[in-house]
């Protein structure tokens, strides 16, 4: 008798109740030489041809059941020889990669694999230490895709993550690798796995992106995308703003799962939301199903998107108001989107009374948090209200995000630079882009987070770089000369741009203008070639560094609070510009002035110089107390700027802005109180002025002017002016006189620059006048002192105003004028006595 028939023989009798048990050995069988035979029989005899499969049939499915029933009574002696098992089921579905049904080939190889496969997988549950050792197996026989071996996979796996989730977590690797070939359904099951094993799914979520694409099943990997967000914001945003953001707003029922991982990153890092706003805008426009989770959301993002965000919010809140009866869902997810607006950008909303109908929640079917929120608001706004009373200028610098200590960032931020510096230099080129996308996205989106980066930038006249900065409403512009590449940090704003790049983020700078910028700074590193070696070196060894060191930081922080410092003297709305220079000293023409809608003027403004002398000092702390709220007479105004004004009479110093209107140059006290003549309510955005002073303005504009600025104002109209002269800069520099019939306006400003500037602006707007009605008059410029009548005759362009086109001053200013040089100095007398 061989083997065969033993093992048939034992098997009959121990399941025979005819036999007496007592009478069988059942270790002369029961063991691990009877397993193995039996493995390597069923091998064999399903590797020969068909006829022989068939005629050994019986057999080997009386093996196949003598194994199961071993196993299912002592798994011991079968964990051991798991690699014959499962290779003995990976033969057999191989045979079936092409089934024919009726073939009974097929059917043996199928009952053979399912019932070893059925008797594994109904074991695992109760021992540990065989589903450890058979995972692999099980995933590796899913490549055959058999549905039922698939479906039995799938359900062991489901209720194992369950049961023993700390031991399925050791193979996250192949679990993925098996939804991504074999079961895109088993991806959902895995999210609960990313506690135990947060590694390897951070290090696959490149192919768990790459999977997203690919499958149909894209809710089960957005969960595990979730999950990584929670503790891992930095992995996930490099793919926020394209592939997650391409797919999700296709598919309605993404958008829910999908702004969980908005809200995540938002508490972190909430500028990388920002270029999201624009899309979830349109998703709530198109799908009304929307409105419940994305209003919440859309007022998540950063300050620069935050006006795009309230508006939006606004008009949907008075939507759903209107509606009977209106969605009370809907109005609480939009009173928390503008809720977080309010703690962003608390200059939006100014109104407390917007909310107050919202108080009253019968109106809205109950709901007590619609109640709760729009309390919340109302006692913010009123807070904000409270705090900015007495003060005359926005805190626009509190606009900025706080700064660390210098120990913080030297830990943070800095010292993890030089670690990853001091590794990049030691790998290639064509490895380096990598280890920053697999090490040194943390670092990266950690910088970016100290500051309020630029929307865009422009390139002047190949010298100078213009940073556009939004912030809530407000809209400024920081320009900054090539020449001086050094001390305007344009090298580090380079860096910070390619930081956006890395995350695939809308960069600030164009990759044109990147390479105008680095052609400019090579081509003056050249220059300084020959007697800068050292210095040379120095240049090169920074622009290697791709990561910010601590001074980089601070003067990048520096610059913006200057930035937003210099803005406090007015409160441009964002259809307004306000444009600086990178010494913050001087207001710059902006290029598109001429180009530009006359309904959306540029705005120059006066700017500050942190580092000045004492004069510039005192300018310093006159223009941040100035108040935000200042009337223009006209609201078209081309040209702004902060002017001292001294009285008549007893000499005293005060403050006005003085702007440039289609009538006259207007100066205002800034810390004076519009008149009840001309109501004028102004905002962080808005500026209402009452219908019956527009109508008279409108109907005699100077002549309002002059009323509504007497004893409080300064006013010059156009048609007064019968000379502009710039004074010997010997005598007095960067100074010149407005000659009217009446008075002269001695002006001194900062810099030639400066006062070339407002002498063409004011050039222009007497031109403007000429064209109407005097055309081909001209006045002329000429160059005077305060000691001498004498004057040099300058060429200007045809500015003469129509009621005195050739009047020329020729009263020499008094010899004993004793001028103070200020920082910008006006004054409406030239002849007075020195004290």
């Amino acid at each position: 008798m061989n083997n065969y028939d033993k093992i048939i023989e034992f098997n009959r009798n121990r399941n025979s109740v005819l036999v007496d048990k007592s009478t069988i050995n059942e270790s002369e069988f029961k063991n691990v030489e009877t397993i193995e035979f039996i493995l390597q029989t069923i091998r064999e005899k399903n590797l020969d041809s068909c006829d022989e499969i068939l005629e050994f049939q019986e057999k080997s499915l009386a093996l196949t059941a003598i194994l199961c029933n071993l196993f299912k009574e002592d798994p011991k002696l079968v964990i051991g020889h798991l690699s014959l098992y499962f290779d003995i089921i990976s033969q057999m579905l191989s045979e079936q990669s092409k089934p024919q049904e009726n073939d009974p080939k097929y059917q043996i190889h199928n009952a053979i694999s399912l019932t070893l496969l059925g008797t594994v997988c109904l074991l695992i549950p109760s021992n540990k230490d065989l589903l450890e050792k058979s995972l692999p197996h099980l995933i590796n026989c899913a490549q055959y895709k058999n549905p039922q071996t698939q479906s039995i996979i799938y359900s062991i796996l489901s209720s194992e993550i369950i049961n023993q989730p700390k031991l399925l977590s050791n193979f996250v690797n192949e679990l993925i690798h098996f939804s991504k070939n074999y079961s895109s359904t088993s991806f959902s099951i895995l999210s609960s796995l990313y506690q135990y094993n947060s590694k390897d799914f951070d290090d696959n979520l490149p192919i768990l992106i790459e999977s997203f694409k690919e499958t149909d099943n894209r809710i089960g990997i957005l969960s595990i995308i979730t999950e990584i967000a929670k503790h891992k914001p930095d992995l996930v945003i490099p793919y926020l703003n394209n592939t997650l953001k391409e797919y999700c707003f296709q598919q309605v029922s993404l958008i829910s799962q999908f702004t969980v991982i908005v809200k995540t990153i938002s508490y972190r890092y909430p500028f990388a939301i920002s270029p999201l706003i624009d899309d979830m805008i349109k998703a709530l426009d198109s799908s009304s199903d929307t409105k419940y989770s994305l209003p919440e959301f859309i007022g998540m993002c950063a300050s620069d998107k935050t006006k795009v965000a309230f508006d939006c919010l606004m008009n949907l809140l008075n939507k759903e108001e209107q509606l009977s009866p209106p969605d009370s869902n809907v109005i609480v997810s939009t009173l928390r989107g503008l809720k977080n607006i309010q703690k962003t950008s608390p200059t939006l909303m100014l109104n407390p009374q917007v909310f107050s109908n919202f108080q009253n929640s019968d109106k809205f079917g109950g709901n007590e948090s619609i109640a709760s929120i729009s309390q919340n608001i109302i006692e913010d706004i009123t807070k904000v209200q409270s705090e900015s009373k007495d003060k005359k200028s926005p805190d626009t610098t509190s606009l900025l995000p706080l700064l660390p200590s210098d120990e913080s960032l030297q830990t943070n931020i800095v010292d993890k630079g030089i670690q990853h510096q001091q590794e990049l230099s030691q790998l290639s080129k064509d490895k380096q882009q990598q280890y920053i996308l697999n090490n040194c996205l943390s670092l990266i989106v950690d910088s970016l987070q100290l500051f309020i980066l630029p929307t865009s930038s422009n390139i002047v006249d190949d010298k100078i770089l213009q940073l556009n900065f939004t912030v809530a409403s407000f809209r400024f512009t920081l320009n900054l000369s090539l020449s001086n590449y050094n001390s305007n940090n344009i090298t580090t704003w380079l860096m910070l741009n390619s930081y956006q790049q890395y995350l695939n983020l809308p960069m600030f700078i164009t990759t044109n203008s990147t390479l105008i910028i680095k052609d400019h700074i090579n081509s003056e590193v050249d220059k300084q070639q020959q007697d800068q070696q050292e210095q040379q070196q120095q240049q090169q060894q920074k622009q290697e560094s791709i990561f910010l060191n601590l001074n980089e930081i601070k003067s990048i922080h520096l610059q913006t609070m200057k930035l937003f410092q210099s803005s406090a003297i007015t409160s441009e709305s964002i259809d307004s510009s306000n444009v600086f220079d990178n010494n913050l000293l001087s207001p710059l023409p902006n290029n598109n002035i001429n180009k530009s809608n006359s309904n959306n003027p540029i705005i120059t403004i006066q700017s500050i110089d942190g580092e000045g002398s004492s004069s510039n000092q005192v300018h310093k702390s006159d223009t941040l107390s100035s108040i935000s709220s200042i009337q223009s007479v006209s609201t078209s105004k081309s040209y702004e700027g902060v002017l001292h004004k001294k009285t008549k009479y007893l000499g005293r110093k005060t403050t006005q802005l003085f702007s440039l209107n289609e009538h006259a140059l207007i100066g205002s006290p800034l810390h004076q109180v519009d008149d009840t003549s001309s109501t004028n309510t102004v905002t962080s955005t808005t500026t209402t002025t009452s219908s019956s002073s527009a109508a008279a303005s409108k109907k005699n504009p100077i002549k309002n002017m002059i009323k509504n600025t007497k004893n409080k104002r300064t006013c010059i109209p156009y048609s007064e002016i019968t000379e502009i002269v710039e004074v010997d800069p010997k005598k007095k520099e960067h100074s010149f006189v407005i000659c009217t019939k009446k008075r002269k306006y001695l002006l001194t400003a900062p810099n030639s620059q400066e006062q070339k500037i407002w002498i063409d602006q004011i050039h222009q707007m007497l031109e403007k006048q000429s064209i109407v009605n005097t055309p081909h008059l001209t006045i002329p410029l000429t160059e005077q002192d305060d000691s001498s009548s004498s004057a040099s005759t300058m060429t200007s362009t045809p500015t003469s105003p129509p009621t005195s086109p050739n009047i020329k001053s020729s009263s020499p200013p008094n010899k004993n004028s004793n001028l103070r040089k200020l920082k910008l100095t006006i004054s409406q007398y030239i002849h007075y006595k020195k004290k």
